[in-house]
């Protein structure tokens, strides 16, 4: 009982409300009553309006993210240096990797020692490490990019680009052209 009338006291929002808990307590024990205003108000009470405690928020937390942002200009590349550090690690692990697709998602990793499989869409590699610092997952997403390059590339040269800039007057009629491919087969009656 006593510590809710307490809590309620430091809860008090203006100086009558604070008063009118601080008598109840002196009705409960007078004892704490005493020896409440002994010890700091700032320690067990509210010493500002909510409006200012909000704006004390506010500021402390632009502060940190004004810090926040310094620190990453100082970034040399493009992720934190943590994460940079654990993919120079894992890109050291890989060295001596060889990456073969099994398909659209999936590839398997092979080494000297092991094999693993790979699973880009789920994000999940057989050897059961964390998927940040997994070596065979960061190996396969280095040669699935530069497969994915590679194709995007090959693509591009090979197939000619549609004409855009061709508009047909209205007076015109354009000659009617098959598909390419199988022919059509007339129906039997």
């Amino acid at each position: 009982m006593m510590k809710d009338l307490m809590s309620k006291a430091a809860r008090a929002a203006n100086v009558p409300y604070f008063e009118y808990r601080m008598q109840k307590i002196k009705n409960v024990l007078v004892e704490a009553y005493e020896e409440l205003p002994k010890i700091d108000r700032k320690k067990w009470t509210r010493d500002q309006p909510i409006i200012t405690i909000l704006n004390t928020i506010y500021h402390t937390i632009m502060i940190r993210i004004e810090e926040e942002c310094e620190r990453k200009l100082r970034w040399k590349g493009l992720v934190c240096p943590k994460v940079d550090e654990d993919l120079m690690k894992c890109e050291a692990k890989t060295f001596d990797y060889i990456v073969r697709p099994l398909g659209s998602s999936r590839y398997k990793v092979t080494s000297t020692k092991h094999g693993f499989v790979v699973d880009i869409d789920k994000k999940h590699c057989s050897c059961g490490h964390n998927a940040r610092t997994c070596p065979h997952r960061f190996v396969t997403e280095g040669a699935n990019r530069a497969r994915q390059n590679k194709k995007r590339n090959a693509g591009s040269s090979s197939q000619p680009t549609p004409c855009t800039t061709f508009e047909a007057s209205p007076s015109e009629e354009l000659p009617q052209t098959q598909p390419s491919g199988r022919g059509t087969k007339s129906r039997r009656t």
